[in-house]
């Protein structure tokens, strides 16, 4: 089973553009409800604040100490988050924690 997929339609702010690849870009959803991902970078963001209430602009999901990397690593790769590995994100500087 595919986890990402079909276009997310809730109305966004007019202006907003993917923090990482910094694109305006459609979204995907994904199994877990609220939760899509950037068509193009694969950042994932939640559609809910933290009292559970819809929002307008998308949240990320990338922890803080990753995010400057992320986009980083965007313009260097050009590849999806996904399909990094950890020698991606450690050629960034990014220590990735499990």
């Amino acid at each position: 089973m595919e986890y990402w997929q079909g276009y997310m339609t809730w109305p966004l702010e007019k202006d907003w553009k993917c923090e990482t690849c910094e694109e305006y870009v459609e979204l995907i959803w994904g199994l877990v409800h609220g939760v899509c991902r950037c068509n193009r970078c694969h950042t994932q963001y939640t559609m809910y604040d933290s009292n559970k209430e819809i929002v307008k602009i998308p949240i990320c999901l990338l922890k803080e100490e990753y995010k400057k990397s992320a986009c980083k690593g965007w313009k260097l790769y050009h590849r999806p988050l996904s399909e990094w590995n950890d020698d991606d994100w450690d050629k960034l500087g990014a220590k990735i924690e499990y």
